[in-house]
């Protein structure tokens, strides 16, 4: 009797071990994960991974996909909370005080897009960066024309494609 419960215990110890060591790393399209989470495209010529239907963004609205600070969870973020988030340690004489985004100078200052007009901090940069962002997802260029984009204003294609290509940038011109 006493052998069997070590034979149990061992066994169980071994189980134990060995899962947890099958849960530390998790491969998609690879048998060997070297991360917790690897993703590897089976066909080099795909997409490694693809999101679909994150409805939280609107057509048009600027946004960044990031790691939420507050909740650690990737999400989009839109540019007036990300904003909200960024803030600089700013040495002025030594004092080391965090400051927002847009008491921090560019040094030096610097036109960030091209447009014409220099960015002094870096809140504008980081606006002046949103606004060449594409302006939302399309099925289409007479929907992305329809929703009010004009000429020299991105966009990206829907998950169905334009011209073939799903999840591009394409950027308006004339004649389109």
């Amino acid at each position: 009797m006493k052998k069997r419960k070590l034979l149990g215990l061992a066994l169980f110890l071994f189980a134990s071990f060995y899962s947890s060591q099958v849960k530390a790393q998790v491969g998609i399209g690879t048998d060997n994960p070297t991360n917790t989470l690897h993703v590897k495209p089976l066909d080099p010529n795909e997409d490694p991974i693809r999101f679909e239907d994150m409805n939280q963004i609107m057509q048009g609205d600027s946004a960044f996909v990031v790691v939420d600070p507050a909740s650690g969870e990737i999400r989009y973020m839109h540019m007036d909370n990300f904003l909200d988030y960024v803030s600089f340690t700013y040495d002025s004489s030594n004092t080391n005080e965090l400051q927002n985004a847009s008491e921090v100078p560019l040094n030096p200052n610097f036109d960030v897009d091209n447009n014409g007009f220099i960015e002094e901090n870096v809140q504008e940069a980081i606006e002046a960066l949103a606004n060449r962002l594409p302006k939302g997802t399309f099925k289409s260029i007479a929907e992305a024309r329809a929703s009010g984009l004009v000429n020299g204003e991105s966009f990206y294609t829907d998950p169905e494609g334009v011209f073939g290509c799903s999840g591009c940038i394409i950027t308006l011109y004339e004649g389109m």
